[in-house]
Parts: structure tokens; sequence; C-alpha cells
């Protein structure tokens, strides 16, 4: 992942820190400490969870999978207004893929202690699709919230690095995102200003958002019990 709230699942130590921080700048209180080590463990396992699925599918498929989670603090990828926004969001990429000719598969879709995340595995190159999901995250309105990985057919991620590009830029200012969330260069007023904002841009935004979605993204978020065994859904 390359967003400024969150990095890639693998990375536990980082995690951590990460998290640590977000829980403090919001809280102010430094008797938080039990709440946050549970709430710490809780966080740290969804993610191992959401990595074995990643790798899972991959091995399942053997395509490339595409991971789509909220760049947003834990406060919102765990508030059920965000989750909706987000599988809009997950929609309208989906579109974007098909409209471009790329054979796509939706996988699953799951909702853990970290926040939702969507999986589609496809045909094309991983290198290829990465610039897709770059493109994405900058383009499509709202996008910016949306954290979208690929993972190659041996199960590697694959990165901007990767594809020649630097790192993503933090959503508040032009610093490589990695930069703000290590110096903790801005407040969790900031965060939480930019973040409402670019919420209501995605809500105002009603010729491309309510759009009716995909059948079975629909499907997926109306029909919370699953919807089949191969597609079954934890939202």
């Amino acid at each position: 992942m390359d967003g400024i709230f969150q990095i890639n699942d693998n990375q536990v130590v980082e995690t951590a820190h990460h998290f640590f921080i977000t829980i403090c700048a919001v809280s102010g209180s430094g008797g938080m400490e039990a709440y946050m080590d549970k709430e710490l463990l809780k966080v740290l396992a969804a993610r191992e969870q959401r990595w074995e699925m990643r790798r899972s599918i991959v091995e399942k498929q053997q395509n490339c999978l595409i991971t789509i989670t909220l760049c947003v603090p834990l406060l919102y990828r765990t508030d059920e207004e965000f989750g909706i926004l987000f599988l809009k969001l997950c929609n309208n990429f989906y579109k974007t893929l098909v409209f471009k000719g790329h054979q796509v598969c939706f996988e699953n879709c799951i909702q853990g202690d970290d926040g939702p995340a969507v999986f589609i595995s496809t045909e094309t190159e991983a290198k290829e699709i990465k610039k897709i999901c770059v493109e994405a995250e900058e383009s499509i309105i709202g996008g910016r919230i949306l954290d979208i990985d690929v993972m190659d057919r041996d199960g590697s991620p694959v990165g901007r690095g990767d594809i020649g590009l630097p790192p993503r830029k933090c959503f508040i200012c032009e610093n490589p995102a990695a930069i703000c969330v290590s110096r903790r260069l801005h407040s969790a007023n900031e965060i939480s200003k930019c973040v409402m904002q670019l919420k209501k841009l995605i809500e105002s935004n009603n010729e491309q958002f309510n759009k009716s979605p995909l059948p079975l993204i629909k499907d997926v978020y109306e029909e919370k019990d699953g919807i089949s065994d191969d597609n079954q859904v934890k939202m």
C-alpha cells in the first residue's frame, strides 16, 4: 500500500508504529495504553489475515491480484458511511478495468478490524495493471481515499517503484506520504479536515457517483451473507 495512512500488509512493525501514532493523535490521552494494545493486536491480526487471503487467492487463481482498501485513519476505515463510499468507489474502479478491456474477476469482499477490502483477480500482467491502479487512485473522483495494491502471479507485491514511479504523495501536502507519517507532520485535525473534504467531494459528484453499480458488486453489498461459496462476503 502506498497511501499516507496505510502500508504493506507484510510490514508489521511499521504498521504497529503507524497505528500507535494515529490513535494517540485522535485520543490525545495518556490513559489509552491498555485499549491501544488490545485494538492494535486486532488490527495486526486483520492485516495478517488479509495478507494470507491475498496469497491464497493468487495461489488458487494463478493470476495477478488487485486488493483495494481505504487509505484513511482507522476511525474512518471502520465507519459505516465510509464503507458505503468505499464499495461505490471500488465499483467505479471495476467499471474502469472492464471499460479498458481487462479480464477481471471479483474474488471476495471482507470487513475486518482494519476496515474493508475488495479482491479482484486479473489476467493482465502485474506491472501493466499497477500503472492502471495508480492512475485510478489519482483520477477517479475520491480515488485518493483508496489504496489499490497489486500482487503478481508469484505472490510478490508490485509497487510504484517497480514501474518507475515515485512514492505516492501525501494528500495534504506534496511530500512523499511515508515522510509525513514517520515525522508526524500533520495534526489529527488537519487529517480529519482533509478526509471529510474528500468525502464531501465524492458525495457531491452525483453524475459519476450515483450511477447504478455493476450487478456483482451491488449484490455483494446488498446481500451481505454472500452470493456463492467462492464469493463469500463478510460485509
